[in-house]
């Protein structure tokens, strides 16, 4: 029986209290999560965008190509101002070691106390949400569908108007062609039919009244 439950014991785990250290690690396999869901989703946009953009016309992939470049170029100057606030922090630490004579780990310790002590009072840090980048890629290929969708809708309008135009000739010429067949009427005595040019004559004069009124 003692043998038991030693093993009982060792088997079963002591429960651990969620502490400082635990939440820690906690909250940053969630930032480490959605960090790669959000590159996940990025790396498909930018498949999407390849796929899409190197079957067009090469004036309109070197368009979208340009517009690329250019928010490459916008994320380059971040890059190149990085530095500079990099050696900012840097000279801020080394002036807060000389004027207290702690060094920076010790400041974030007495941060973490302080952010402690603040949520033991009931008062909440106040922590800014990181804004989503935007991703270029989709903003290109939004733009390249709205000019697909204003394409299409000229195409139509094209398509429609030449339906048209060709309905209006198709009965031009039918009527035409019924016209000449009466004029090119003939009696049994080889003789034009007036009554068909009258009529025709009547017809035409009628319609220039109505135009007039």
């Amino acid at each position: 029986m003692g043998k038991d439950s030693n093993t009982n014991a060792e088997r079963r785990p002591m429960p651990r209290s969620m502490g400082f250290e635990s939440r820690t690690q906690h909250a940053y396999k969630g930032k480490i999560i959605k960090q790669r869901i959000e590159r996940n989703q990025k790396a498909h946009v930018k498949r999407k965008f390849y796929k899409t953009v190197k079957d067009d016309v090469t004036e309109q992939s070197e368009y979208y190509k340009g517009l690329l470049k250019d928010s490459e170029d916008g994320k380059e100057d971040d890059k190149e101002k990085m530095p500079a606030q990099e050696s900012d922090s840097k000279e801020e630490e080394a002036g807060f070691s000389l004027f207290t004579g702690k060094s920076v780990s010790a400041k974030i310790v007495d941060k973490k106390t302080d952010k402690s002590a603040g949520k033991a009072a009931g008062k909440a840090p106040s922590a800014e949400k990181r804004k989503p980048r935007t991703n270029p890629y989709q903003k290109i290929l939004d733009a390249r569908e709205k000019e697909m969708a204003r394409k299409q809708e000229e195409r139509e309008q094209r398509e429609k108007e030449i339906k048209q135009a060709t309905k209006r000739r198709n009965k031009y010429e039918h009527d035409r062609k019924v016209l000449r067949k009466k004029h090119n009427a003939r009696t049994s005595k080889g003789q034009p039919v007036l009554a068909n040019q009258i009529t025709d004559l009547l017809g035409k004069i009628r319609k220039m009244n109505h135009k007039k009124n």
